[in-house]
C-alpha cells in the first residue's frame, strides 16, 4: 500500500487513489525485476522502508548491483523510484509512465522489462 493510506497503523479516510495505483505500480515493476517486494509496509517502522527513505540514492545503487547487467536497468529503475516517490504530489502518474514507455523515449527501459519478462 501506498505510504499516505496508512499512518502510525491506522487508515487514513482521504487520499488520492490514482497516485496510490501509481505506487503500486512501482512496487508491481520493482518486483518483476527483483522477484520480491522491495518492503513489507511502505512506513518508517518497516527497516526497508526507513532505508530507502533514509537514501535513496544509496538504496538504488545497492539494488543496481545485484542485477546482471545493471547498465541496461538504470532508467527503467529512476522510472520505478519516480513512482514510488513517498510524496503523492511529487510521484510520476500511472498516465506520464505509459506515454513515457510509449514514445519510445525509454527504449532502454522497455527493452530491459521485456527482457526481465521473457527471460
Amino acid at each position: 500500500m501506498a505510504p499516505e493510506i496508512h499512518r502510525n497503523g491506522h487508515y487514513k479516510s482521504v487520499y488520492d487513489p490514482i497516485k496510490a495505483d501509481a505506487h503500486s505500480l512501482g512496487v508491481l515493476l520493482f518486483s518483476l525485476v527483483f522477484l520480491e517486494f522491495p518492503w513489507g509496509k511502505a512506513c518508517q517502522s518497516n527497516s526497508k522502508y526507513s532505508a530507502f527513505l533514509r537514501g535513496r540514492v544509496a538504496w538504488w545503487s545497492e539494488k543496481l548491483e545485484m542485477l546482471p547487467r545493471p547498465e541496461e536497468y538504470k532508467e527503467l529503475l529512476s522510472l520505478i523510484d519516480l513512482l514510488l516517490d513517498p510524496v503523492p504530489a511529487n510521484r510520476l502518474s500511472v498516465k506520464a509512465f505509459l506515454k513515457h514507455m510509449s514514445q519510445g523515449a525509454s527504449l532502454n527501459s522497455a527493452l530491459a522489462l521485456k527482457q526481465l519478462l521473457e527471460s
